[in-house]
């Protein structure tokens, strides 16, 4: 099977995770990018046939990404992940006789506290001002107002419709990875700035009925994922912020804060849609090294 076809499947596997496994977009381009790399990997050491990839190949592949090129650990894992699961596709659809990526071993995880955001930051007085009639910036305000007010993440937000949120109980109906539903309470400052943002588009004569995106570019059109990156980047850095600052701190900092104020682990975990409780328990360490600091700070014999 020349290599071509060898790229064909990888193709086929990346349709079939969109379409059959609903798969969000930002992991299938993240696959994406892993198989076109592996596919030049092969192209160089003369690999035309899809029985010729074993799990010695794979793993030189791995280690050539992290040496040469210094891929983080979870990059890592996330390498790792991609073959497998390209290789189980492989053998169920009769590529394969058996998946070399199987016995592949993911890294050990890097403790790292994830970045959060203070709550003196994120007040209202330290944003931006939104002149009445720009609808950019009444966009950003709203994403942030969402993001933060919610916990969402990037793709969900590219995803919200307007009949999706619930001006009057104050919830958002949330599509997450899988597909997978979930109602969440969305703060009153998030309502109000989604209300103006919808007021000032229906005066400039754009769509935003029920099935309407949410948030969409001024010719009526629902932006891409890069721009609601860049309209975060946008306001956190106009607010004073200079750390990272991207849709993911405002959703660290949903869950920090929820948890500062004494929020169960387990609410948490349903409002940020994690599958898997141990995901959602990295905040606790977050919260805990605060405590620490704190004792520190003021009991006269720490």
């Amino acid at each position: 099977m020349p290599l071509k076809n060898i790229t064909k499947l990888a193709s086929l596997f990346l349709d079939y995770l969109q379409s059959q496994k609903a798969y969000s977009v930002l992991t299938v381009n993240a696959y994406q990018n892993i198989l076109d790399k592996l596919a030049l990997f092969l192209h160089d050491r003369n690999i035309i046939s899809i029985e010729q990839i074993n799990e010695e190949l794979l793993r030189n592949f791995i280690w050539e990404q992290k040496t040469q090129h210094k891929i983080s650990s979870a990059t890592m894992a996330q390498y790792i992940s991609c073959c497998k699961s390209w290789g189980k596709y492989l053998v169920r659809q009769g590529y394969l006789p058996n998946n070399p990526a199987q016995n592949l071993r993911y890294p050990r995880k890097e403790e790292r506290l994830v970045q959060f955001m203070g709550k003196k930051q994120l007040n209202s007085n330290k944003l931006p001002e939104v002149l009445p009639d720009d609808e950019v910036a009444h966009r950003q305000r709203a994403l942030l107002e969402c993001i933060y007010g919610s916990g969402m993440r990037l793709a969900e937000c590219g995803t919200l419709r307007w009949e999706d949120v619930d001006f009057e109980q104050e919830m958002l109906k949330i599509w997450g990875k899988g597909k997978k539903m979930r109602m969440v309470p969305i703060t009153s400052s998030a309502i109000t700035w989604l209300k103006k943002y919808r007021e000032l588009l229906k005066a400039r004569g754009l769509n935003a009925n029920h099935k309407n995106k949410v948030f969409v570019n001024l010719k009526g059109e629902a932006i891409s994922l890069r721009s609601i990156q860049n309209d975060i980047r946008t306001i956190l850095k106009q607010s004073g912020w200079e750390g990272q600052a991207s849709p993911h701190i405002l959703r660290h900092s949903f869950a920090t804060h929820l948890l500062d104020e004494g929020a169960d682990l387990m609410s948490v975990k349903e409002m940020l849609g994690h599958s898997s409780l141990s995901t959602t328990q990295v905040y606790t360490h977050v919260t805990a090294e605060r405590l620490k600091k704190a004792f520190n700070l003021a009991h006269p014999r720490a």
